[in-house]
């Protein structure tokens, strides 16, 4: 057991990967954050116009990371792409 350290403000959703190699977090902080479940090493961050409520791994594409904000999107990132947005 571990924590995931980053987020500045409350943490709204998170989600782990069926595996359990992956976790994602949703942060009142205006950010999505991808982590490595097992060392608690943050590995991305992505940044929206206001706070992310939810995320989840596409059941598609495990390698897609699913987020909805405050913004009334929902947005779709590849977490293998140095940018990221799909």
């Amino acid at each position: 057991i571990g924590s995931f350290i980053g987020h500045k403000g409350a943490v709204w959703g998170a989600t782990i990967t069926g595996n359990a190699e992956l976790a994602a977090t949703a942060g009142s902080d205006f950010t999505a954050k991808l982590w490595d479940a097992n060392t608690g090493a943050e590995l991305q961050t992505f940044e929206h116009k206001h706070i992310v409520r939810s995320v989840d791994f596409s059941s598609i594409n495990k390698e897609w990371l699913l987020t909805a904000s405050n913004e009334k999107l929902i947005k779709i990132y590849d977490v293998t792409a140095p940018t990221g947005l799909i």
